[in-house]
């Protein structure tokens, strides 16, 4: 292990893989500026607490102080050095180029969907025959252009490949090298998973309506932000049901109004979305009845 109290070289720095990726994004960009080890200790530290992009290094002013305080060990006679330099960064003033939160974002977001778009490769969706992927895609868009968080968006394109695709949440929670974000993208995905799926009573498969009712049971103590998310899901669904049998198209309409009794605490606004939908569907099944 690099000692961090003395000087080091940029390819030290490279070479460590102790040093998380967004660090080593900014270490070619901090040696340009003739940035110091002490420099190097605060901007990891606050990395490390979740900031990301160099204009963006730190949220809050007590966050500053926070950091500065726990590294004086590195060398308190560059406190006021640093003060300014990195003060100047927290600031915001522009000191060269360098990755934005929303470029960070973004590069989150593109790992998620590329991930989704291979698991979910060959499967189709149940109703219209179209590639399975269209279907978190079109969630995903529609999250970001709600302009929902981007943790939400990178779930939305994920929410299925746990349920359909066997991937684990450890898998989920590694594709992102911000631990923070990963874990939230995670815990959202779990929260949007079906626990019920294979669920067994008395040694046999429990039947549709058991397995739905846990479920909902389940939903009902979620997050707001799962249940924002499910009635997107839901919503999404219920525009693919026009090739489904009669019988299924009746069924699912009503779930969906069970759904939207669980869930509409969520989001007013999508639980009437939802709730019109699938009285719409209900309709439409039962008039072929």
């Amino acid at each position: 292990m690099i000692d961090r109290t003395n000087t080091i070289t940029e390819k030290e720095v490279m070479d460590d893989l102790d040093w998380p990726p967004r660090f080593k994004s900014l270490v070619p960009f901090l040696y340009k500026e003739n940035f110091d080890c002490y420099d190097f200790g605060l901007v990891y530290y606050l990395i490390n607490k979740g900031q990301t992009g160099i204009h963006k290094i730190c949220s809050t002013h007590n966050d500053y102080r926070e950091a500065k305080k726990a590294l004086d060990a590195f060398d308190p006679v560059l406190r006021t050095h640093t003060e300014i330099r990195v003060g100047m960064l927290i600031e915001g003033h522009p000191i060269g180029e360098s990755m934005t939160q929303d470029e960070y974002e973004e590069e989150d977001i593109k790992k998620a969907a590329d991930f989704a778009r291979q698991k979910h490769a060959g499967q189709k969706r149940k109703y219209n025959g179209n590639d399975y992927f269209t279907h978190p895609q079109r969630l995903a868009e529609t999250a970001n252009k709600m302009g929902y968080p981007a943790h939400w968006v990178a779930a939305l394109y994920l929410h299925d490949v746990v349920e359909d695709c066997g991937v684990s949440l450890r898998e989920i929670e590694g594709l992102f090298p911000d631990k923070e974000f990963g874990e939230k993208v995670t815990k959202l995905v779990d929260g949007l998973t079906n626990k019920f799926k294979n669920h067994m009573e008395n040694g046999k498969p429990a039947s549709r309506k058991v397995r739905k009712q846990k479920d909902h049971e389940r939903l009902a103590s979620e997050s707001k932000e799962v249940k924002i998310c499910k009635m997107l899901d839901r919503i999404d669904n219920l525009q693919e049901m026009e090739g489904a049998e009669t019988d299924f198209k009746i069924v699912y309409a009503k779930e969906s109004l069970a759904l939207a009794e669980v869930v509409g605490d969520g989001d007013a606004v999508l639980k009437e979305m939802l709730v019109a939908m699938a009285n719409k569907l209900l309709k439409k099944g039962e008039s072929h009845e």
